[in-house]
């Protein structure tokens, strides 16, 4: 027995009268059907539109509509045919493809799982990524240093966190810029910490205490690159993963807009 594979879309007009051509044919062409809905894969627009729906894959051999039922015939008994003859002179590789597509391994049920919460683990990547290092202030307030430390230590080499370049949490100020950022009725990092900027290893080291805050562990910069990685794979789930993909200069425009 084969396999008649239908690729439709939604709201396929011509898809019945497949299905009742290959219905009438089943008892001299045994044969078995698998409908894939092309509009609930991840398929980008330029797939949808490239490739003309519906259209049957059976064996080697694709039917575009429109065709008859005589040329439903001719596919599937050329491919019940060399099936047959595959079978009778003991094609290994042809048996290998016939038992592999009868079971179903554990790796192909990891590869299954994966396939569906891909996402799911990506997001939950950035969640720990991002927010740990929230984590490393909320242990200093908490006098919890050894904890705390540790956190600062693992990012350490991810990030420079220069403390002019960081968000400070239980403190005067989420924020204390350089005084050549020159950002009115807000104290510097100067002013705050008495560290000139220029100082680049006491900037970095400097962690904060109870009047200025305690540091993130990841600067400002890099808090917004990954939860806005995050903001958008949260996005991307919600929507049902039914984003459409944007133009090359759209790309362009997004990455040169925040330069300028």
């Amino acid at each position: 027995m084969v396999t008649v594979t239908l690729f439709r879309k939604e709201n396929c007009d011509e898809c019945e009268k497949i299905l009742e051509m290959l219905e009438e044919l089943k008892l001299t062409h045994p044969h078995q059907v698998a409908i894939v809905n092309v509009n609930e894969l991840e398929f980008n627009e330029q797939n949808l539109t490239r490739t003309a729906y519906p259209y049957i894959k059976v064996g080697p051999y694709v039917l575009h509509v429109p065709f008859s039922k005589a040329d439903l015939q001719i596919a599937l008994g050329a491919s019940l045919d060399r099936a047959r003859h595959l079978a009778s002179v003991g094609d290994k590789s042809y048996e290998r493809r016939i038992s592999r597509g009868k079971s179903f391994t554990k790796t192909d049920r990891f590869s299954l799982w994966l396939s569906k919460n891909l996402i799911h683990l990506v997001n939950l990547f950035l969640f720990l990524y991002a927010g740990l290092p929230f984590l490393a202030p909320a242990l200093m307030k908490a006098n919890l240093t050894v904890p705390a430390k540790v956190i600062y230590t693992i990012y350490s080499p991810l990030c420079h966190q220069l403390g002019f370049r960081s968000w400070f949490l239980f403190g005067d100020q989420l924020f204390y810029p350089r005084d050549l950022a020159g950002i009115p009725d807000v104290k510097t990092f100067e002013e705050a910490t008495g560290i000139q900027s220029t100082d680049v290893l006491a900037a970095r080291s400097y962690i904060g205490d109870d009047s200025v805050g305690y540091k993130v562990a990841l600067c400002e910069r890099d808090t917004a690159i990954y939860a806005s990685m995050l903001l958008f794979g949260v996005i991307f789930v919600l929507t049902g993963k039914r984003m459409k993909s944007l133009s090359w200069f759209a790309w362009i425009a997004i990455g040169l807009i925040p330069i300028g």
